[in-house]
């Protein structure tokens, strides 16, 4: 059968059509290929892709701030400007937002806990995640939710007291309040610190906690449970070992245990930071393994 030019020229066409398509799945499938999945958000493992070694370590250290903006706050992580990713402020506290700046001198976090009061604990991080905002804060170092065991603990007045269970009560308010309650976009991520057996101030980064399970599970821990689940905190400061648990990874199980159902979505989290840590450091390791060589 003789095809008109017509009918030979369409199907050309749709062959170069049908050609084109593939060549355009091919290398779709083959850039996504490329883009190793660390935390298993698609957004945040492709930025992880784009950067380089120096823009990975940017991230995971302290840096100076231009003393031109420079708010005076407890640390600053430098961002990463080409991939649009802003530097992050970080604040101490509590009570109040402590800078270089004047601030409203909030009631101490045991006065608050003192009143027996969720409201008032809420209001109080209303007023706290406020003022970061205005200073130009974004992860405030707060709330401090220790136990309170030691009548010499120097930073008594900054926790809520020896009772878990109202610690767990004023922390999710607390929380609350100092994120806010935006369905898409929080006002700055509030900070539960120390995790978690840290009742003395002196030689608290060297101090063997002996601290058996039932008592770590039943009242060291459930507060920080509560902040997590109830008010999503996003920051989790200070992860240090006890003697009963030789390592941070098995102290971050015991949380997660804790956790249940949201526990493979903070493993998920922990590994992935953890996968991207030890690249880094083999990278760093291969480059001067290289350079003595």
């Amino acid at each position: 059968m003789k095809l008109g030019n017509l009918q030979q020229e369409t199907i050309r066409a749709s062959r170069w059509s049908a050609l084109a398509i593939g060549i355009l799945l091919t290398t779709t499938v083959v850039i996504s290929q490329t883009v190793p999945v660390v935390t298993g958000d698609a957004r945040v493992d492709k930025l992880l892709s784009q950067m380089t070694l120096e823009e990975k370590l940017t991230l995971i250290h302290g840096a100076h701030e231009d003393p031109a903006v420079y708010q005076g706050q407890a640390g600053y992580l430098a961002g990463i400007p080409r991939l649009n990713i802003p530097g992050l402020r970080f604040a101490d506290g509590p009570p109040g937002v402590l800078t270089r700046h004047p601030s409203q001198a909030e009631t101490a976090t045991m006065g608050v806990a003192a009143t027996f009061s969720i409201k008032d604990a809420e209001d109080n991080g209303i007023v706290i995640g406020r003022e970061d905002r205005a200073l130009g804060i974004d992860v405030s170092l707060q709330p401090f939710v220790n136990i309170v065991r030691d009548l010499e603990f120097g930073r008594a007045y900054n926790t809520f007291g020896e009772d878990p269970f109202l610690t767990s009560r004023m922390t999710v308010a607390y929380v609350k309040g100092t994120q806010g309650d935006g369905a898409k976009y929080l006002k700055l991520a509030a900070t539960l610190k120390h995790y978690a057996v840290n009742n003395q101030e002196k030689d608290r980064t060297s101090l063997s906690a002996e601290v058996n399970e039932r008592m770590l599970m039943e009242f060291w821990l459930p507060h920080f449970k509560a902040g997590i689940v109830e008010g999503r905190v996003i920051n989790v400061k200070d992860v240090d070992a006890l003697a009963a648990l030789p390592s941070k990874e098995e102290l971050i199980s015991k949380l997660m245990f804790l956790l249940n159902s949201p526990a493979q979505r903070i493993a998920t989290a922990v590994n992935g930071v953890a996968r991207n840590l030890a690249v880094v450091i083999k990278q760093i390791a291969d480059q001067k393994g290289a350079q003595q060589s």
